[in-house]
């Protein structure tokens, strides 16, 4: 009998899986990971820290606005509406009369009380409307134009025209005041696009133009060297606050505001003892989180004086008072602040106004006090600030 031999069962081999593998990224995660969350709730608790901070230190806007679409006034006292005219506004300085722009071409008519006396022609067509001193003598001439629109026009009070400047890419801002002393005064006009800034005198021509700025959206003149003498200033699409020297149009080294500026206005008649705010500037704040709104209060050193934070709503226009050191500003979401520019406190602010096309001050040598007026598309609004005193007879 054949015997065979015994066989042992041998499992198969497991399949090759390679050189042993690192246990280093177990090290990488168990430390990485609660190191990654360290980080972020440092992060969180700095942002934290800080808009605690300046909540403490700022004016944070009015309250939010309700279902209703309006917020509370606060320190504002409606004088008088003219719900049919919802154009421009600006007042004969001398008379006190109050000229407001119609879509139609027209121009309403009315006294210092908001009393309609009637109309007459501009036929301009414009949406914008500013009170100038272009010709010798006691009377006020009218400087009208449209918001993207082209020409920027001069005409009397009665509504003869004085001349047009032509057309370019598209008005942003115009602003009037007397720049080289004689008394009368020229025309800041900051366009859209590459036209640039031009600067025109009381007879429409032009004294200098620069494109070393575009997208100009918007323009004044202050004293920011302190010779006594103004400058021409304007924001743009660089962020920055640009000075040029009125006579030449040579450019000057500009403040640094802190935020990305597309809103400039003078502050006029600042005249408290230790008062070196300039101009009023509203725009994004680099500093804060994206979209952070500011307006804020820069000297003649260029240094920042005081911050009112928007709550996020931008700055739309903004008016300069003659008496009073007073900035009122309007914001795309339908807010208004009066803002004393010397310190900027808050004086005053209302929400629930909409899209306002411009804000003005209405001043006249026989009122006692400045009224405020908001164009919208409700018609003209018009406000006392409560709690002002007379104004001073040298300021008006």
């Amino acid at each position: 009998m054949q015997q065979h031999p015994q066989q042992c069962y041998v499992p198969p081999a497991p399949p090759y899986a390679g050189p042993p593998r690192s246990r280093a990224w177990i090290w990488v995660l168990a430390i990485g990971i609660p190191c990654l969350i360290l980080l972020v709730c440092c992060g969180f608790g700095v942002f934290v820290w800080t808009r605690a901070v300046r909540t403490m230190t700022s004016y944070t806007g009015p309250p939010a606005m309700g279902a209703a679409g309006a917020a509370p006034t606060r320190g504002l006292e409606q004088a008088w509406t003219l719900p049919a005219a919802e154009g421009g506004a600006a007042m004969d300085r001398a008379t006190g009369t109050v000229y407001v722009l119609k879509s139609t071409g027209d121009c309403v008519r009315a006294g210092p009380d908001g009393h309609v006396q009637g109309t007459l022609r501009f036929g301009t067509g414009d949406d914008s409307l500013l009170s100038a001193n272009l010709l010798p003598g006691e009377g006020t001439e009218f400087v009208a134009f449209s918001r993207w629109g082209g020409d920027v026009s001069a005409v009397t009070a009665a509504g003869a025209p004085l001349w047009t400047y032509p057309r370019g890419d598209g008005v942003d801002d115009v602003w009037v005041q007397d720049l080289d002393g004689d008394g009368l005064d020229e025309a800041i006009i900051g366009y859209n696009g590459s036209t640039g800034l031009h600067v025109v005198d009381t007879d429409g021509r032009r004294i200098w133009s620069t494109t070393e700025v575009g997208n100009v959206w918007h323009v004044c003149a202050a004293d920011m060297t302190g010779d006594g003498k103004p400058e021409v200033i304007s924001t743009s699409s660089k962020g920055d606050v640009s000075v040029f020297d009125a006579a030449s149009g040579r450019p000057l080294i500009g403040p640094s505001s802190g935020i990305y500026a597309y809103l400039v206005r003078p502050v006029l008649n600042a005249s408290r003892p230790g008062t070196d705010t300039r101009i009023v500037v509203g725009g994004t704040q680099h500093s804060m989180a994206a979209g952070t709104e500011a307006v804020v209060g820069i000297g003649a050193s260029g240094r920042t004086t005081w911050e009112v934070d928007l709550a996020g709503d931008g700055a739309d226009d903004g008016a300069s008072c003659r008496s009073r050191p007073w900035v009122a500003v309007t914001t795309r979401g339908g807010s208004l602040y009066v803002i004393d520019g010397s310190n900027g406190m808050v004086l005053a602010s209302a929400g629930g106004l909409g899209r306002a096309s411009a804000v003005t001050w209405f001043e006249w040598s026989g009122g006692t006090e400045p009224l405020l007026a908001v164009s919208t598309h409700g018609g003209l609004q018009v406000y006392r600030v409560q709690g002002a005193e007379p104004a001073p007879a040298s300021a008006k």
